[in-house]
């Protein structure tokens, strides 16, 4: 790499602390679960190995994982090559690219080209970004050697590594519809309370155990007989499948069910069967909630947002970066963010109740045009 001893000594010294770098720096969080495979990034040319050590390229798949992981134990897995991936992860990304090296005969031993590339798995995998990161020196792929504002303290890794926790949290569900359907997940429980559908100019209610059958306009009402005094909501979940308010009351206006009485929701309404192109299951989710005394509001935590996306000509004036990145695409796409006000105040009012206050059971409708 033409470095000089002192150069190569702190250079040696800055690579062996690839696994234990990362100390003082947050990554953003992720507002769900989701997995990163790291498959590798291959030697696209001019990286030389020191004796004893691995290739460079190996030892950034475990740079880049530590970084990704760090702060995003609970809600972020990352796997390198060799390691077992988690199947119940959801949804999970490809991480790979390459990098390169350039041999100049200046002390400092010539640039660096890290390209990664970040696919969401599926059919078909889809290229969710790309970047393109240049360290200026061996030293700045994983530190901010000459102090730049513009750079993260673990230099490329770090300037990357926010760029690939950016893309995954922008293809991630909005954390209000995430914490729904986890609720949901938590408190399915069929001996909290009964339900039952009663489809408006039939005969008796239905039971909810197997799918409902109906048609489009079909009217539709759910008996509801819980086993203690607490409120009760309905969600449905839409063809974009997002939960939507099916019967969750103002604040103040609440249905109130009494302990083993029934109690028939939406009321003197119906819910309503919507048109579909063809043969449809549409899902709505009961919940119940035991009474605990007035309704109390926390908002969510906000979505924690990448690092500034500069362009290879940012903060160029007498002297450029030590490390750039460019974005070249296609970058995901920006999705409208969540907003039911019903559905949100569900969420509020879960996040402060103690467990074992909630209960719910979903119902099946499928739909025949």
């Amino acid at each position: 790499m033409n470095l000089t001893t002192p150069t190569k000594i702190v250079a040696l010294s800055v690579i062996f602390s690839i696994s234990t770098l990362l100390t003082t720096h947050s990554a953003p969080a992720l507002a769900a679960p989701a997995e990163v495979h790291i498959i590798g990034f291959k030697d696209a040319g001019g990286l030389v190995a020191f004796p004893g050590e691995a290739p460079l390229n190996d030892q950034l798949n475990t740079g880049l994982a530590k970084y990704l992981r760090r702060g995003n134990a609970s809600r972020l897995t990352v796997t390198t090559p060799g390691e077992k991936a988690t199947a119940a992860a959801s949804p999970q990304f490809d991480l790979e690219g390459d990098i390169s090296h350039t041999v100049t005969g200046t002390e400092d031993g010539g640039p660096y080209l890290w390209v990664l590339r970040l696919y969401k798995l599926g059919t078909p995998r889809t290229l969710v970004n790309q970047w393109a990161g240049t360290a200026r020196t061996y030293l700045d792929i994983t530190s901010n050697t000459h102090k730049d504002s513009s750079v993260p303290l673990e230099g490329l890794i770090g300037a990357l590594g926010d760029r690939v926790i950016a893309a995954v949290t922008a293809v991630q569900p909005d954390p209000v519809v995430s914490s729904l359907g986890s609720l949901i997940d938590k408190t399915t429980d069929a001996k909290r309370f009964d339900a039952a559908v009663t489809v408006d100019g039939a005969k008796g209610p239905v039971s909810i155990d197997a799918p409902i059958k109906l048609h489009p306009g079909d009217k539709f009402r759910v008996g509801v007989t819980a086993h203690e005094t607490a409120m009760v909501f309905v969600v449905a979940y839409g063809p974009d499948g997002l939960p939507f308010a099916a019967f969750v009351p103002k604040q103040g206006q609440e249905a109130y069910l009494d302990a083993d009485k029934p109690t028939t929701v939406p009321g003197d309404r119906s819910f309503v069967v919507d048109s579909v192109s063809g043969p449809t299951d549409k899902r709505y989710v009961v919940l119940v909630r035991k009474s605990a005394g007035p309704v109390q509001h926390v908002a969510l935590d906000p979505t924690a947002q990448g690092a500034n996306m500069g362009s290879f000509g940012d903060g160029l004036g007498e002297r450029a970066p030590s490390v750039r990145v460019l974005d070249i695409g296609p970058g995901a796409p920006k999705t409208a963010k969540f907003n039911d006000p019903g559905i949100r105040r569900i969420v509020d009012m879960s996040r402060l109740d103690p467990e074992g206050t909630w209960a719910s059971r979903t119902i099946t409708v499928h739909v025949e045009p």
